[in-house]
């Protein structure tokens, strides 16, 4: 979707984060807000909340927040990032330092 003058524009705030956000960074990467730290679903790595101002700004750029989804519909989804849980599992391994197993649901 791209913007055209005159399309509203919301910004979010750093405080009105929930957890579980899908965000996009600048740079391409999309994150997943999981405790205080957004979480690349491509390689694990993070970014501490910490580091971010108010308006979701960091002091580099490339890892600026430059949107929040509605995974309710918008770019696939969660689905399109979490479809494998093995590397849910592996993303969760590398973020807390312990072997984490995500139990399958009945639609799984």
């Amino acid at each position: 979707m791209k913007l055209k003058a005159g399309d509203k524009v919301e910004i979010l705030k750093k405080s009105e984060l929930k957890q579980g956000a899908l965000v996009q960074m600048r740079n391409g990467n999309v994150c997943m807000l999981i405790g205080e730290k957004f979480v690349n679903l491509t390689d694990g790595e993070y970014m501490p909340l910490e580091r971010y101002d108010d308006d979701l700004y960091f002091k580099t750029d490339e890892y600026d927040v430059i949107k929040v989804f509605d995974s309710s519909f918008e770019h696939e989804g969660y689905y399109f990032y979490i479809r494998n849980v093995d590397e849910i599992e592996k993303i969760l391994d590398k973020l807390l330092g312990y072997k984490v197993y995500v139990e399958k649901g009945e639609n799984e």
